[in-house]
């Protein structure tokens, strides 16, 4: 294949280690240099963050790009149907080979071909007419560096991902750019939050396969993010008791052109999402508006989405594909796969993927690592933010952190300023004075019956305390009372009520318990990233059909909520740090960082003795880029290579690549992608028919099959190709491990049934 030479696995190692450092390492020297918060946060927020974040993705995407071979299954059915639509100038129904994909949208067909038409697809060379040596196991070989093009379909993926970074890090600035956290630890947090999610172990592996999931990720994001500046931008409620709500930014006037640029990007986003992957990002985009205005009581600001200019962009954008493809295949079977790939997927579980709720909730601890070094007290924490329990910067709302509130705490009651015994202790001189023995005696009991005196008063004020608490608890008992009985018992319609007559009442009440929750007319930001992660994570737990990478979508939220967490940490402002569970999620955290951060595996766990919980993050992190870096580069492409070694065997039999080519036990989509769509799967039954039609066949039966119907394949002339070697393969799709052998038609032989 033409092209320029790849790197070696040397210089990529040393590359992958230069970036890394370049791009984790400094921000690790930077996080000490607390007596310098402007320059930190400049560097965090400005030009060089960006620079180091992009560091970090090439360190990670860029190992195994090109010599990791296709992935079974899925990528290599993406690929293959877009090869298939480049070549055939067919960009409406995808195929592979003679069979339509309809369960996907088009645009990651349509993204990818772009690659097409900039980088080529040329197919790989054809051997020498002297059939080389086989291929050692193991080993794809040194002559095909590019495995079929593969990585010119992987390259949407690799950008998407960096796009999705590099939003999350504005976000998180757009985000927490107001709070005054230690030493620049806002810029910091949202730093962090884009670094979390550029080595998370989903992202870096979706990053590596042509599939649809990266360019879902970042138009969910880019769509949440316009979301964002247009909720952000709506004026507080008026507050109550007379208080002003914080400010927010600028209302734009509704005819200025800027104030149609962020909802215009939603929905454009959104329409984009929809040829990607379906409902998945409405589906989430909805439930984070319609959380948004139960718990805010805020309904006004969706008109600021312009939901008319939506509907105009979604029926521009996606009905034209839509009315396309319902023409080209049917209408009834197009409605078919559509109802089976949402429906059918919420029902029951597609193609075996099934598992129980709470699943997403325990693979996030590896998914999101090392950014779940704090997740759940970073959920924690935002929780209480919304409810307006914490401050901005991890202390209560009076501005009273959990140290100074310790050292707040009295230690001493105004009883105790004169402690009883110290009446006392003059008492053993007093006996020992001789004359005055009994003077001092009375003037003792005297003290001490005015100390006594002084304690009744202190009594006395703290049952008058406990009066009014039990006076207090009396008046809140009936105002529970009172609440009970008129959710017992509703009032007519029309009275202190809206909307129907037999759920008004009940609005009403839910709506004046959540503004005793919520006391803050300006909602923090918080509130936004646990309305994006919450009821579509809800959702993803009760959908019968369960992958990894379905949650990924909410995952830039999650890395947000969870740089905060550590950076909120570092400054010892963060509630329950010790808890006990909290505990235990960092020894599992850190026990984890010893398969994942081996390479800096002591530096993580010093870190995190010592509570330097940001350190300990970039340390895993760096730990995680070379170990990733090795994994992909070196040992996944000597596991994962069975297609490969296959392709280069059947080119070494067939120089010219004219003689049809069938498979008989091995039906994985990364030989068909490798062939070219030319490989034929077959069942051993099938055999007889297609010999018959194709004299000068190959084809590939796996040794068992053989073995059981040798009779049969001798009786439809086929034996087996004169020296030839087994190969061995692991098909890591199911499991099992595979002995091929190559057969060829030696004469013409009637049709006779075969056996399986």
């Amino acid at each position: 294949m033409g092209g320029a030479a790849l790197p070696r696995g040397a210089d990529i190692v040393r590359s992958v280690v230069a970036s890394a450092l370049s791009g984790v390492y400094c921000p690790a020297m930077m996080g000490n240099a607390v007596d310098n918060p402007r320059g930190r946060s400049r560097w965090c927020a400005g030009i060089r963050g960006g620079v180091s974040l992009l560091a970090v993705c090439l360190a990670v995407y860029l190992p195994g790009l090109f010599v990791l071979p296709p992935i079974d299954r899925d990528e290599a059915r993406f690929a293959q149907a877009t090869r298939q639509m480049a070549e055939s100038g067919d960009w409406v129904v995808p195929r592979v080979q003679d069979r339509p994909r309809l369960n996907k949208p088009p645009l990651i067909y349509w993204v990818q071909g772009a690659g097409i038409r900039l980088f080529g697809d040329p197919p790989p060379p054809s051997p020498s007419p002297a059939p080389p040596a086989p291929p050692a196991p193991g080993s794809v070989g040194a002559s095909e560096p590019f495995l079929g093009n593969i990585w010119v379909f992987r390259l949407p993926s690799v950008l998407s991902a960096i796009g999705s970074v590099f939003l999350t890090w504005r976000i998180g600035l757009s985000m927490f750019g107001r709070s005054r956290l230690p030493h620049g630890g806002s810029a910091l947090a949202a730093w962090l939050a884009g670094a979390f999610l550029a080595v998370s172990p989903i992202v870096a592996w979706e990053a590596h396969q042509a599939r649809a999931d990266q360019l879902l990720l970042f138009l969910t994001t880019a769509a949440m993010g316009a979301m964002w500046i247009v909720w952000r931008r709506v004026p507080p409620a008026p507050a109550r008791n007379g208080h002003e709500g914080s400010a927010r930014d600028p209302v734009l006037p509704p005819s200025s052109l800027r104030a149609f640029v962020p909802p215009s990007l939603f929905w454009l986003c959104l329409s984009l999402a929809i040829l990607t992957k379906g409902p998945i990002a409405p589906m989430i985009a909805g439930l984070t508006a319609l959380t948004l205005c139960v718990v805010t009581r805020r309904w006004k600001w969706l008109l600021e989405l312009r939901p008319l200019l939506g509907a105009l962009i979604v029926l521009a954008v996606a009905a034209p594909w839509v009315v396309l493809v319902g023409e080209r295949v049917g209408w009834e079977t197009y409605l078919r796969t559509v109802l089976d790939e949402t429906i059918g997927r919420s029902a029951g579980a597609k193609e075996g993927h099934w598992g129980p709720p709470g699943y997403h909730l325990i693979l996030v601890t590896v998914l999101l690592w090392p950014g779940s070094i704090l997740t759940a007290l970073g959920v924690r924490h935002a929780w209480r933010r919304m409810r307006g329990k914490d401050h901005p910067n991890g202390v209560d709302r009076a501005g009273i952190g959990p140290e100074t509130l310790e050292m707040a705490i009295p230690t001493d009651t105004a009883a105790d300023a004169e402690p009883l015994p110290g009446t006392w202790s003059s008492l053993p001189g007093t006996l020992s004075g001789g004359k005055g023995t009994l003077t001092g005696l009375k003037e003792t009991l005297t003290g001490l019956k005015e100390t006594l005196t002084g304690h009744k008063e202190t009594l006395t004020d703290a049952k008058t305390t406990l009066t009014g608490v039990k006076t207090t608890l009396t008046g809140v008992k009936t105002t529970l009372t009172d609440v009970k009985e008129t959710l017992t018992d509703p009032p007519e319609p029309g009275i202190g009520t809206t909307g129907h007559p037999r759920t008004g009442w009940l609005v009403g009440r839910v709506a004046s318990a959540r503004a005793a929750s919520f006391p803050s007319s300006s909602p923090p930001p918080e509130t936004f990233l646990l309305a994006w992660v919450v009821p579509a994570w809800i959702v993803f737990e009760l959908v019968s059909t369960k992958l990894p990478h379905y949650t990924m979508p909410l995952f830039p939220a999650l890395a947000l909520l969870s740089a905060r967490a550590v950076v909120l940490a570092e400054a010892g402002a963060l509630v329950g740090l010790q808890e006990r569970l909290t505990r235990i999620g960092l020894w599992i955290w850190r026990l984890l960082a010893v398969v994942l951060s081996m390479p800096t595996v002591f530096m993580v766990w010093r870190s995190i003795a010592r509570g330097k919980h940001v350190a300990a993050s970039l340390w895993a992190m760096l730990g995680w880029v070379i170990t990733f870096a090795v994994v992909v580069q070196f040992v996944l492409p000597r596991a994962a290579d069975g297609s490969a070694r296959i392709e280069q065997a059947q080119r070494a039999i067939d120089p010219t690549l004219a003689r049809p080519f069938a498979s008989v036990g091995y039906h994985e989509d990364s030989l068909v992608f490798l062939t070219r769509g030319r490989v034929v799967k077959l069942d051993a039954i099938d055999l007889p028919a297609w010999t018959a039609a194709n004299p000068t066949g190959l084809v590939l039966i796996d040794a068992a099959i053989a073995e059981a119907n040798a009779d049969a394949l001798r009786a439809i002339g086929l034996e087996r190709v004169a020296g030839a070697a087994k190969i061995d393969v692991f098909n890591y799709s199911n499991g099992r491990r595979h002995s091929l052998e190559w057969f060829e038609t030696t004469a013409r032989a009637p049709v006779i049934e075969g056996g399986r």
